[in-house]
């Protein structure tokens, strides 16, 4: 169904809008808000850009999980924090970080 209506979102702008304010911007908002206490806790680096973490994120993860067919038991909480543990050295990079604290 996510195929269908991120297909559809390319030509029906009240849908696009609809897809990014109730996923897209809460998304990006909360990993700005993970990525920032994270940071003040010393997990991770201070990261600059801490809002492009959430297209970062968010890109990948719907990829794996909802574009890419997986068996159910592949398909839970578990599975998504490992897939995120597992992502973020490289997303820190990306946002200008050469090494994972």
């Amino acid at each position: 169904m996510l195929q269908t209506l991120i297909g559809e979102a390319r030509h029906n702008i009240p849908l696009a809008e609809a897809l990014t304010n109730t996923f897209v911007l809460p998304m990006r908002r909360r990993m700005e808000e993970i990525t920032k206490r994270a940071a003040e806790r010393g997990k991770i680096p201070p990261v600059e850009h801490a809002d492009l973490l959430g297209d970062l994120v968010l890109g990948p993860m719907v990829s794996r999980f909802f574009l890419t067919p997986l068996p159910p038991d592949q398909v839970d909480a578990a599975t998504a924090t490992q897939t995120a543990d597992r992502l973020l050295p490289f997303l820190l990079r990306a946002v200008g970080h050469t090494e994972h604290a």
